[in-house]
C-alpha cells in the first residue's frame, strides 16, 4: 500500500531523493505530530518550513495577535493580519500552502495548567519562545511525557540552540539554565534583533526536528550551539546532565 499519494510523491520529490530522508522518511514526516510553541520570529519559521516538508500534522501555541512590529521578521504573517490571533492566521496560511498538514491553533499562554493539553500526543515540541519561565514549565513537561524539546533562543545577533532528548538521558534546559532569570535578561525590544539570525537558528532547529522523526541522532543532542553574525561565528560547547538538576535528576536537591 502506497501510504503517499501520488500529489505527495511529486510535491516532495526534492526530499524523497536525499539519502537523508528518502520514501520511508517522507511517510514517517506525514506521520509525525509536531508542536510548536511560541509563534514569533523562530516558530513562525518552523512551521512554515515543516508544513511544507509534509509534516502530517501540527499543533501552534501562542496567545498574541499580530502586530507591525512583528512584521520586520515574523513573515508568516502580513499587514492584512494586524489584530488577528497568530496561530488562526498560521492555520490559514499553512493548510493553504499544504492541504496535506492538519494544523491545531491553540490560542493560550504557556502555564503549568494547560502544558499537559499542549503536549499530548505529540513526537517533539519546538520552542519558539522568549521567556525561560514558559520554556521552563514546556521542558518540565517533555521530561515527564519523554517528548524531545528542540530549544532556540535569538537575541541582537546572537543565537543557541540545542534538542534535548529525555529518554536518552541527555541534559534537559534546566540543566544548564537553571539560574537563568528573565527579569535579568535583555529583550528583543529593547535590544533590537536580526532577522538573519532567526533564519539560520529556526533552519537548525527545523534541521534536528527532521532528524529525530526520521530516526536518525540529532547532532545537538548533548550540545548547545552559539552563533554570531557579527563575526560570523559559530561554535558549539558539550553539555552534561546536571546531577542535581530539579527537573531531570533522579536526585533532587
Amino acid at each position: 500500500m502506497n501510504f503517499l499519494t501520488d500529489e505527495e510523491n511529486e510535491r516532495y520529490q526534492r526530499q524523497i531523493v536525499l539519502k537523508s530522508i528518502g520514501k520511508e522518511g517522507q511517510e514517517l514526516l506525514k506521520k509525525s505530530r509536531v508542536a510548536i510553541v511560541g509563534l514569533g520570529g523562530l516558530g513562525s519559521i518552523s512551521a512554515m518550513y515543516l508544513a511544507s516538508m509534509g509534516v502530517g500534522f501540527i499543533r501552534l501555541i501562542d496567545k498574541d495577535v499580530v502586530e507591525v512590529s512583528n512584521l520586520q521578521r515574523q513573515i508568516l504573517y502580513t499587514v492584512h493580519d494586524l489584530a488577528s490571533p497568530k496561530v488562526e492566521v498560521a492555520k490559514s496560511r499553512l493548510e493553504a500552502m499544504n492541504p496535506y498538514c492538519k494544523v491545531e491553533p491553540l490560542s493560550v499562554f504557556v502555564s503549568p495548567k494547560n502544558i499537559k493539553e499542549i503536549v499530548e500526543g505529540v513526537d517533539l515540541v519546538i520552542d519558539g519562545l522568549d521567556s525561560f519561565s514558559s520554556r521552563f514549565v514546556v521542558n518540565k513537561a517533555c521530561v515527564q511525557k519523554n517528548i524531545p524539546y528542540v530549544f532556540g533562543g535569538v537575541l541582537g545577533t546572537l543565537g543557541n540552540t540545542s534538542t534535548f532528548i529525555p529518554y536518552d538521558d541527555s541534559p534537559c534546559l534546566e540543566c544548564i539554565f537553571s539560574k537563568v532569570r528573565d527579569e535579568e535578561l535583555e529583550t528583543t525590544e529593547t535590544a533590537g534583533v536580526h532577522p538573519s539570525i532567526i533564519g539560520i537558528i529556526s533552519c537548525i532547529q527545523i534541521s534536528e526536528a527532521v532528524r529525530i522523526i526520521t530516526g536518525k541522532k540529532p547532532l545537538l543532542k548533548g550540545k548547545l550551539l552559539f552563533g554570531d553574525l557579527e563575526n560570523l561565528d559559530f561554535q558549539s560547547i558539550e553539555i552534561v546532565k546536571n546531577p542535581s538538576c530539579p527537573t531531570c535528576s533522579k536526585k533532587r536537591p
